[in-house]
């Protein structure tokens, strides 16, 4: 029994010598990581090579301080992945010494020196990020960061928005979304959280990420933080920069196929459809959304009558008809007379019932002003929908019929003249 207790105490004794040992060992990194930050901003040559080191030398910086309240002792990657940053750092403090005291014995030389620590710096970051999609940070290792009253200062806002930027790049499925949660609540709350979080391009891009994540719980949170910031004219354009487009028609791709089996994430569907409506409003981002194929995304979901709910099939279709008020996109549409078809069919009595009938219409009206688009709807099949709804007195489909019925004449009359 003696022996057993004797074992159990070595063995905890041993366990918490390894804690220290890694507690130390990624402070001391930390430490060396924050000098060499301060001599970077020294140095007198190659001011663009150590600008990028430095973008590197930050991002470690992030990764590192955030993990400090975790337990590596029984993780041998992180260990050795710490082991070899700090050789590397040993060895760019040496570089940034030469380059400060213009000490270096050629330029060439030092350029290709700069050039491998900065790529080492690039595995280091890889590395980093492999520890970290592992979910090395669990909720039992946190230090919680209060959310920052009402009339809390910018630090403080910055501050609590920079802990949840933390918990998402390292924390698991369930911290991360509880991150999500979390910043979704501010800037629903306070939009100068919004300010923060799009001046913080990082969070921008995970969210951009999540969007395509295997977690649906993600991929919703995250679209429904985008759809906050998209209800801002002055962050489209960084949205858009961002690369959000593309996952958010992916998403309703795969919503509008998928069928039955999405029906449990129309909060998703709804969220994603939500933002290209808004971001469709700028003209110049509608010419983006094209070249991601928006349009037939747009049609497939206006027709997916069983899978996709009716508040997101009238989004689709707001965001298609400012689409194609642009003339470009109008052209785009008209080639495919599939397009113009679809339209017309959901113009029938029991699609009029989806309150999207206006945003139809409107459609058809746009694709008026080109006489390929006058063509195309008077020579589908499905024209007798868009006839009784003139007949019954609705204003836009009157104005359709009325030029379409001139659009005749004027063939007509052009064909009796060139008898």
């Amino acid at each position: 029994m003696g022996v057993k207790k004797s074992l159990e105490e070595a063995r905890e004794h041993n366990e918490d010598q390894g804690l220290n040992e890694s507690t130390t060992n990624l402070r001391q990194v930390i430490e060396r990581l924050s000098s060499l930050l301060s001599l970077s901003h020294s140095t007198k040559v190659f001011h663009g090579k150590w600008q990028m080191i430095r973008e590197k030398l930050e991002k470690l910086y992030t990764g590192l301080t955030a993990a400090e309240n975790c337990d590596f002792a029984s993780n041998s990657a992180f260990s050795e992945l710490t082991k070899a940053i700090s050789v590397t750092l040993k060895s760019c403090t040496d570089l940034a010494d030469r380059c400060v005291n213009l000490s270096y014995s050629g330029k060439l030389l030092m350029q290709s020196d700069l050039d491998v620590v900065s790529s080492k710096f690039d595995a280091h970051l890889k590395s980093l990020g492999k520890v970290y999609n592992a979910g090395i940070l669990n909720q039992a290792q946190a230090i919680v960061v209060l959310k920052p009253g009402v009339g809390a200062s910018r630090d403080d806002m910055k501050f609590y928005v920079k802990d949840l930027l933390t918990r998402l790049k390292i924390g698991g499925s369930v911290m991360k979304r509880q991150a999500l949660d979390g910043l979704d609540e501010v800037i629903s709350e306070d939009e100068k959280y919004v300010k923060i979080v799009v001046e913080t391009s990082e969070i921008l891009g995970l969210l951009v990420n999540f969007l395509e994540s295997g977690s649906v719980e993600i991929q919703e949170q995250s679209a429904k933080i985008v759809l906050v910031i998209a209800g801002f004219d002055s962050y489209k354009s960084t949205l858009v920069g961002a690369g959000v487009i593309a996952p958010l028609i992916r998403v309703l791709e795969s919503g509008s196929e998928m069928g039955k089996k999405w029906q449990q994430s129309q909060e998703l569907m709804s969220a994603s459809c939500g933002v290209l409506k808004n971001l469709a409003g700028v003209e110049e981002i509608r010419r983006f959304m094209v070249e991601e194929g928006a349009i037939s995304t747009f049609i497939r979901v206006m027709n997916s009558k069983d899978e996709v709910s009716f508040e997101v099939r009238d989004m689709a279709a707001e965001a298609l008809c400012k689409m194609v008020w642009v003339s470009k996109n109008r052209k785009r549409f008209i080639q495919d007379n599939f397009n113009t078809d679809r339209i017309l069919q959901l113009l029938n009595s029991d699609e009029a019932k989806t309150g999207n009938k206006k945003f139809l219409l409107s459609i058809l009206l746009s694709l008026t002003n080109a006489q390929s688009g006058r063509k195309a709807i008077a020579s589908s099949r499905y024209r007798k929908n868009l006839e009784r709804l003139a007949e019954t007195g609705i204003g836009d489909a009157r104005s359709i019929m009325k030029k379409l019925s001139r659009n005749r004449l004027q063939s007509l009359l052009s064909g009796i003249l060139n008898i």
